[in-house]
């Protein structure tokens, strides 16, 4: 396992009960990710996930089909 760690930008948070749904989504639902650290005031999430596992695509899906854009770092 090898485990990254990414800050990604989330458009759409906009309370607590928002940053506690794509925590939830990314920690529960996304394989891979080990934690899902969101910031709602920087609207980020830090991610720690194995890279072997995790699917971005995937991750911004499943954040899609609630209500949220995961923005892909641009490095």
């Amino acid at each position: 396992m090898s485990e990254i760690q990414r800050t990604f930008t989330v458009e759409g948070m906009h309370c607590k009960g928002c940053a506690n749904l794509v925590r939830s989504i990314l920690e529960e639902d996304v394989d891979g990710v080990t934690q899902a650290v969101v910031n709602l005031d920087a609207a980020t999430v830090d991610l720690s996930y194995d890279d072997a596992v995790m699917n971005v695509s995937t991750a911004g899906r499943l954040l899609e089909e609630s209500g949220y854009k995961l923005i892909l770092p641009t490095d």
